[in-house]
């Protein structure tokens, strides 16, 4: 019994430190190429690859907390990220435990399904609640290079995530 305990709080220490380690260097400026205006979404292909290999509960736990970090680091702590991002992970995780196979395709569909989730909120967000008028050229010139970006690493997120809570 020892033991299973221990493996569970490696587990969750290596989980709790790739979300912050994805946050810290998603956060930090210039660490990160900023390409066409966009940067890269980290902490939404990463939440995407460690719900993928965790039960329904620890999915939506990752979720919130990864959601809480974004909430918090971006300067807006109403909690709606990590709402956003909790009910992604419960979903991603049910739908990898029960009916989905654990692939890289998948963790593209998911990575690409989060991000569209996670543009489409904000540009509501901004769109109501600011009346931010030039939501089209904003969609063009912020969110969708920043999507491009994030598809583009969430192949070897997904890999590296993969080889480290397999090993664990």
């Amino acid at each position: 019994m020892r033991k299973e305990y221990r493996k569970i709080l490696i587990r969750s220490i290596i989980i709790i430190s790739l979300i912050f380690a994805a946050a810290i260097i998603q956060t930090a400026p210039r660490l990160l190429p900023e390409l066409f205006g966009g940067r890269v979404f980290l902490l939404i292909p990463v939440v995407v690859s460690i719900c993928m290999f965790q039960s329904v509960f620890s999915g939506a736990a990752a979720g919130i907390l990864a959601g809480a970090v974004w909430d918090i680091s971006a300067g807006t702590p109403d909690g709606f990220l990590a709402l956003l991002f909790g009910a992604a992970g419960f979903g991603i995780a049910f739908l990898s435990q029960k009916y989905i196979k654990n692939n890289i395709k998948t963790a593209l569909l998911f990575s690409a399904a989060a991000s569209l989730v996670f543009i489409a909120s904000r540009i509501f967000f901004n769109l109501f609640y600011f009346n931010f008028t030039d939501t089209v050229y904003f969609f063009l010139s912020v969110y969708w290079p920043s999507f491009i970006l994030t598809m583009a690493v969430s192949p070897f997120v997904y890999w590296f995530i993969r080889r480290i809570l397999k090993e664990n």
